[in-house]
């Protein structure tokens, strides 16, 4: 059985989210502030009885509530309209326990079914933060704004912006105590059908742990307080054999001196075997690795420390000889250890469960100072160093911003956070998956990490090769520099735009995937002119130049217009206005000066003739012979180093003009 699907109301900018989990892991990806560590709030108070602030309300629900409250204080509503009214912040999850055919064997899942139909399988569990005051309790609180009522219940046109000032602060002050959680297993054949449940009914069948992305590997803390940030968690993973120490230490006193120094030995030996066999099972993910220190953790007790918060960790020599401490090491292999501790405390934990339970692990970017090859390891091996961990499978759930994890799982576990004005949906790439199957495949086997950047990036430019990969940045701030921007400010120079090498061939296959995400994206390829030649008996279209040409065989061309040929007449290329189709607009090469040029470098050559020594007059040939053999490298290095100035040819002014102008993700921006 499993957690199959978490749908969450009124929590921040989570209006209404809908997120099909993954068995095993379910990666989390967006932009800042999509509400990705929302999600992970909402569960860690739903799975541990967690208040709601008033920072945790949404604003327009906010701006609702004061009016709500207003109203019930000039009495135009009353107490039952005022609950009605109240936007209530709910999260509710399914459980899917198609395995599971009996109720023997449902362990703590046990109590959450309360439907007779055997044809059902999945189990609800509600919790929302239901109102917790009478009419009274509430008034009590604003009783200086009903002060300022006249003798008809009204409100001084003087006094009204007092009035609704003081509603509003005392709705803050006072926020916290307005709504109590309230659990409930739900009837899936029935949803008025629901029996309240209590807490540590969902913590039984709920074993989570938060491993959060400020994880405590600052040094400052250390030199400065002398406080060793792996302390506490170390003393929790060897929590069991700390307290046997303890009982020795406690059975001994009047043998004080011999018994810490017995404990000590024997609770060392014990945790340096418990040491040895997690930094074995820690080798998959690439550290330590033979060259590197081991480490090791130790107890030292004098009669005056508590023995629970004594355990540090070190780093020992190849001979074990010597130790350093663990602020020695990097932050990035410092952050991997730390999240180790957390796993295998948790491991402990859920072992001792002796009913069946869902473990949940959350993990909030697990990238933080790991270099990307130790990323990939980590995010590759993590389902299999919790198996040999522990006896139970947990489900993960994790958030990055790495495009390094993203390459290193399948799109399948992706969840897609995105923001729409004041509110996020998240999209689950099954959806896109299932109805794009022929792109997906190409994109799975085409899949680099700057591909990735698809799912952090504000805006998209993909394009032909490395010429426009090196020179579009440039193009980019000379447009700035002639005020070619709509908005001086806040620019495409200023915004979150990813540049991608996608090959003219394949830059049609991404566009299924881009309106999912609706991204805006700019596609610039070349127009790729050809004639028909017969060879062989055989009708073949050739590249020529474009003054001799009928045809362009540009791939990522022909699916624009959809055109089903292997090839497509330049007179058929539309007009601009047809250069545009929902969150992507296509540029290729057009007529400048008289001529038109195959590809980039051939246009920048053609609205550059005097740097290039070219005659006013000239024809597209002679564009072709200025190349001379130089390379895509090379010839785009030679601009930026000695022509940085260069004039952009149109076609490439017009898209990114356009793609300036497009809002910053979303439909509505």
């Amino acid at each position: 059985m499993y957690l199959s699907r978490i749908i969450v109301e009124n929590y921040k900018l989570l209006e209404h989210v809908d997120i099909k989990v993954d068995k095993n892991t379910t990666i989390i990806v967006g932009k800042n502030n999509v509400g990705k560590t929302s999600l992970f709030e909402i569960m860690n108070k739903f799975l541990n009885e967690g208040a709601l602030s008033i920072s945790d309300y949404p604003l327009k629900n906010r701006n609702d509530l004061y009016d709500n409250i207003k109203n019930l204080i000039l009495k135009k509503y009353s107490f039952d309209n005022f609950i009605e009214k109240l936007k209530l912040t709910k999260i509710t999850v399914y459980v899917n326990y198609e395995d599971k055919k009996a109720n023997d064997f449902l362990g703590y899942l046990s109590p959450f079914i309360i439907d007779l139909n055997e044809d059902v399988f999945n189990a609800i569990i509600n919790a929302t933060y239901e109102f917790n005051l009478t009419e009274d309790q509430l008034l009590n609180f604003y009783e200086e704004q009903i002060k300022m009522l006249d003798s008809n219940g009204a409100i001084d046109e003087r006094l009204s912006e007092k009035f609704e000032n003081g509603i509003r602060e005392v709705t803050k002050k006072n926020f916290n105590s307005f709504f109590k959680i309230q659990y409930y297993a739900i009837n899936p054949n029935d949803i008025n059908d629901r029996v309240n449940k209590v807490i540590k009914e969902v913590q039984d069948l709920f074993p989570n742990q938060f491993i959060k992305a400020e994880r405590g590997l600052d040094e400052n803390e250390y030199y400065l307080n002398n406080k060793d940030p792996f302390e506490k968690i170390l003393s929790q993973v060897f929590k069991d054999d700390i307290l046997d120490a303890e009982n020795v230490f406690g059975n001994n006193v009047i043998k004080l001196r011999d018994a810490i120094d017995s404990a000590n030995k024997s609770i060392n030996s014990k945790i340096k075997n418990k040491m040895n066999k997690l930094i074995e099972k820690s080798m998959q993910f690439g550290y330590p690795s033979t060259d590197e220190l081991k480490f090791s953790a130790e107890t030292n007790v004098d009669i005056s420390s508590n023995l629970a918060s004594s355990t540090k960790l070190y780093y020992k020599s190849q001979d074990e000889v010597e130790s350093l401490p663990s602020m020695n090491n990097g932050l990035g292999y410092k952050n991997l250890i730390k999240i180790e501790l957390y796993l295998s405390q948790f491991a402990n934990e859920i072992s001792k469960k002796a009913k069946i339970s869902i473990p949940l692990l959350f993990i909030e970017e697990p990238e933080s100072h790991m270099h990307p090859q130790l990323q990939r390891k980590f995010v590759e091996y993590l389902n299999d160093f919790l198996k040999q961990i522990s006896c139970k499978t947990i489900q993960i759930f994790v958030t990055t911003h790495s495009s390094y994890i993203i390459n290193s799982v399948d799109l399948k576990n992706v969840r897609y956070a995105l923001k729409n004005h004041s509110s996020v949906k998240y999209k689950d790439l099954n959806d896109y998956i299932n109805k794009n199957m022929a792109d997906y495949k190409f994109i799975k086997k085409f899949l680099k990490i700057e591909v990735c950047d698809i799912f952090f990036a504000d805006k998209l430019i993909l394009v032909e090769g490395t010429c426009e990969r090196l020179l579009i940045p440039q193009i980019i701030s000379n447009l700035v520099m002639q005020k070619k921007f709509s908005n001086d400010k806040y620019n495409l120079s200023n915004q979150y735009y990813s540049l991608i090498e996608v090959g003219g061939t394949y830059a049609y296959k991404f566009i299924s995937l881009i309106n999912f995400l609706q991204v805006y994206t700019l596609i610039i390829t070349d127009i790729d002119s050809a004639v028909r030649k017969k060879i062989k008996n055989k009708i073949s279209y050739c590249k020529e130049l474009y003054s001799k040409s009928m045809y362009s065989t540009n791939a990522t061309i022909k699916n624009w217009y959809e055109c089903k040929n292997s090839y497509m007449k330049l007179d058929d290329l539309k007009t601009d206005s047809d250069k545009t189709k929902r969150y992507c607009h296509l540029e290729y090469q057009e007529v400048e000066n008289g001529l038109c040029g195959r590809s980039l470098e051939e246009s920048i050559i053609n609205v550059n003739r005097k740097y290039y020594k070219l005659p006013d007059k000239i024809n597209d040939e002679q564009l072709t012979k200025v190349l001379n053999n130089k390379s895509k490298t090379d010839f785009a290095i030679d601009l930026l180093i000695n022509n940085s100035n260069f004039v952009c040819p149109s076609y490439i002014e017009k898209g990114l003009i356009w793609l300036d102008n497009s809002p910053v993700g979303g439909i509505n921006g």
